[in-house]
């Protein structure tokens, strides 16, 4: 019952001595070491055989040196394989140190790239509050040790992509939003008006940008506003200044990497600049100028 178990232990220790280690010299292998004395044990054996039991006799003249070789040519074989082998292990021997050697240095450009990377987040993030320091949209960005990772999720990675702003199903509230208004501008009663508010109230009052960036709610509007005809136009134009600063905001902060800016967002920007308190300032403010809206945040948002 005992004997596979011990046959498979005597034969994992001997392939263990076997083994090739790259963590010491060739000449202290065991393979080394086997080869070694396998090879000069055979030769000298044969040799002595050879001698004792050949009638030899001593002749310096060439004749005698290719006899020598002619009866020797045994022991003579053994040797070079011996050495063959050896030289097949210190081969072999030097792959291994080779390949140590490249799998060291992987490793530590590996450590060197993470430490890189390591350093440059927080570079990243150090040179992002100094730029947020300067920007006239300062006191609306919540200083919180969680918002930067919030705004570059994976810049512990390198990455520093800004999050979008939006979310799908907040994208698609601001839009409802927006073609809701289109209709209220046009004075036409709409039959979903309360499913629309409570799509509005669950997506974008609850927006992760407003709880993790911005300093104060910036989409947590009144939309039951909607329930009163008298006060949809002071909705309106609560709802695009409100929209327009978080848009003017989220674009301030893809401008700390510029490479990210692309020239829709500036259009979008500029389209939703804040809203006026007086009517003669907001005449901009029709289906038109809606729509527009829409499109530039279906593309830049």
């Amino acid at each position: 019952m005992h004997k596979p178990s011990r046959l498979k232990s005597a034969y994992n220790n001997v392939m263990e001595k076997l083994a090739l280690n790259p963590d010491v010299s060739v000449t202290r292998l065991f393979a080394f070491k086997l080869a070694l004395g396998v090879g000069l044990v055979g030769a000298l054996t044969s040799t002595s055989v050879f001698i004792y039991y050949s009638n030899l006799q001593l002749d310096l003249t060439y004749k005698g040196f290719n006899h020598f070789f002619v009866v020797f040519k045994f022991p003579v074989s053994v040797l070079a394989a011996m050495l063959s082998m050896i030289g097949l292990i210190a081969l072999a021997h030097r792959s291994e140190q080779s390949a140590r050697q490249i799998q060291q240095s992987a490793k530590q450009i590996k450590l060197s790239e993470e430490q890189n990377i390591f350093s440059n987040h927080y570079k990243n993030k150090e040179e992002f509050w100094k730029y947020i320091e300067t920007s006239p949209n300062k006191d609306y960005i919540k200083k919180h040790a969680s918002t930067y990772d919030f705004i570059f999720p994976k810049s512990k990675l390198g990455i520093y992509m800004v999050r979008p702003l939006l979310t799908t199903s907040e994208k698609d509230a601001i839009i409802k939003t927006i073609e809701f208004t289109i209709l209220a501008l046009k004075d036409r009663e709409v039959e979903n008006r309360n499913t629309v508010i409570d799509f509005y109230h669950k997506e974008i009052q609850n927006s992760i940008y407003n709880k993790r960036v911005f300093s104060f709610d910036i989409f947590s509007l009144p939309v039951d506003v909607y329930l009163d005809d008298n006060s949809v136009d002071e909705f309106i134009l609560y709802f695009l200044s409100s929209l327009s600063l978080a848009i003017k905001v989220y674009v301030d902060i893809l401008n700390f990497h510029p490479e990210q800016v692309k020239g829709i967002h500036e259009e979008l920007t500029l389209h939703f600049h804040q809203t006026s308190p007086y009517p003669e300032d907001n005449s901009h403010i029709n289906e038109a100028y809606l729509r527009d809206g829409i499109n530039f945040i279906r593309q830049a948002l």
